[in-house]
């Protein structure tokens, strides 16, 4: 049997990794691509993972423009999605977002059989997120104060418009509410980054009182859900990505503080950076996936993050 070929296209990215282990330990199954600003990081970090990929498959991230290789699927990766990066480019986001998902676009009108996978977001629903995302949404935003931190989401909503618009194209926009992995930048400013600061240096995690939940998917459950659309082939559709259960702030707190010795203090004056918004319940109860892929996550997000920060601390003590 043939394998499929699949291209990741911003293969430095934290999602992309975890993409990249997984499609390695399946390579009976799949042949990677991996594209990227860097080609010096994606090397970085294939030796650092004992990636063996073939140089001919790490390519500089201009090259996809004009690239004649046949992939089975793209998965674009591409996103300044943490908080710091999407503060500081602000604007920009418009044009950087466009411009790879055209050269993605463009790609499938060559080749159209194969698969568009685009990891979009759940900025999609907007700033209200005083309950849980539904299948019933509108997106509002104010016409005539666009603030800084509408331009990320603007970005994913009109991404997603061009692609429900091409009927006639392979594309699925996997909307990514939180996900946590071992390859994530100590630097990136989540929460869930600086509590893993806070562990790491033991140092005390000071907090603001408000007890937000959050659905953080594990890498295994996002790889078999890529995977079932990449069995699709055809398909041209969205579906909100999520965990077995999501988890409120203290309660991850609470249990990190009896399994890692975790110290917090509840602070009023914590800082943070918000760079789209306050989301009080930022998950998704749309569970479209799981009728069209039969998706059940294995994972709920206390397993994940608490999986993951072991595996992160048993990495960087080797």
């Amino acid at each position: 049997m043939a394998l499929k070929h699949i291209a990741i296209v911003g293969a430095t990215g934290h999602i992309a990794k975890g993409l990249v282990a997984n499609f390695y330990k399946k390579r009976h199954l799949y042949k990677i691509s991996l594209f990227a600003r860097s080609v010096e990081r994606i090397n970085d970090f294939c030796e650092s993972e004992n990636i063996d990929i073939d140089q001919n498959d790490i390519l500089e991230l201009n090259k996809l423009k004009n690239c004649n290789q046949h992939f089975d699927a793209l998965v674009n990766c591409i996103g300044v999605g943490t908080p710091a990066k999407v503060k500081s480019v602000s604007s920009d986001i418009l044009e950087l977002t466009e411009k790879y998902d055209n050269h993605c676009l463009n790609y499938l009108l060559e080749n159209p059989t194969s698969l568009y996978i685009n990891m979009s977001s759940g900025v999609v629903y907007g700033k209200n997120f005083s309950n849980p995302a539904t299948n019933v949404a509108s997106f509002l935003i104010n016409v005539n104060e666009i603030s800084l931190g509408d331009y990320y989401a603007l970005a994913k909503v009109y991404s997603e418009a061009k692609h429900r618009a091409r009927t006639d194209l392979n594309i699925v926009d996997l909307r990514i509410f939180s996900y946590f992995s071992r390859f994530i930048d100590r630097n990136a400013g989540y929460l869930i980054t600086e509590i893993l600061n806070a562990l790491d240096e033991k140092t005390v995690f000071r907090t603001t009182p408000e007890n937000i939940v959050r659905d953080y998917v594990h890498p295994d459950d996002l790889f078999f859900l890529i995977e079932g659309c990449i069995k699709k082939g055809k398909i041209n559709d969205f579906f909100d990505v999520y965990s077995a259960a999501p988890l409120s702030k203290f309660a991850l707190l609470d249990h990190l503080t009896k399994t890692l010795g975790l110290v917090y203090e509840v602070d009023q004056e914590a800082a943070f950076i918000n760079a789209t918004g306050i989301k009080s319940f930022y998950y998704s109860q749309n569970k479209k996936a799981e009728m069209i892929f039969d998706y059940k996550p294995r994972y709920n997000s206390l397993e994940t993050i608490e999986m993951e920060i072991r595996t992160f601390f048993e990495k960087t003590s080797a």
